[in-house]
């Protein structure tokens, strides 16, 4: 017997690879079939992966030996920025424009990326997944079901005006559920919350 998910267009997360740290990474974000965007440094791995690509980021100003390369892919967007710096904001303002709700980026965050991401991501859902870490940015409350001694990471500018429910902090930017049970983190501020992957 097989089960077929249904969902609604633009409901799942996109998926944006900007590093390809591995297909055991992006396995389980697939399974929903997102809106798949890669960066052109990207690009040769995750074409060896298999993985329909439904637009690629590049500085390529003649984008012409792109096309060749994603001839077998079926329709491509091809979406320029001009620098480096521009590549996420020009990554998210397409995933938005196609009215998903959020998206889930791939790649080795540094704090540059985080607080540039912050500042896109008012009113929408933005992930960001290292090797061994899922960051999700939260406008104003976090609240989830953990087991007890799940360890959680934080970042935020200042802790000050923060509430926890469920957790303690056990150093500064490292917290740990008390019990099997729903957290609760709110802030006055955006912050990031930290899940180990496993």
């Amino acid at each position: 017997m097989s089960s077929h998910h249904f969902v609604k267009e633009g409901q799942e997360p996109a998926l944006m690879i900007i590093q390809p740290l591995s297909l055991e990474l992006i396995q389980p974000l697939l399974e929903w079939a997102p809106l798949v965007v890669v960066a052109e440094t990207a690009l040769q791995d995750v074409l060896n992966w298999g993985i329909k690509i439904d637009a690629v980021l590049t500085r390529n100003i003649q984008p012409e030996s792109l096309r060749e390369k994603l001839l077998e892919q079926g329709p491509v967007e091809i979406i320029s920025f001009l620098s480096d710096e521009e590549m996420l904001h020009t990554g998210i303002d397409f995933v938005m424009a196609r009215k998903h709700q959020g998206v889930n980026i791939i790649m080795d965050a540094t704090a540059i990326t985080f607080d540039q991401v912050s500042t896109m991501a008012r009113d929408f859902f933005v992930s960001l997944i290292t090797q061994n870490m899922k960051w999700s940015v939260v406008s104003a409350e976090f609240k989830k079901w953990f087991p007890e001694e799940t360890v959680l990471k934080i970042k935020c500018t200042n802790n000050a005006g923060m509430f926890f429910t469920g957790v303690k902090e056990r150093e500064p930017g490292t917290l740990v559920t008390e019990k099997d049970g729903s957290i609760t983190i709110k802030s006055e501020r955006p912050f990031w919350i930290g899940e180990i992957l496993i």
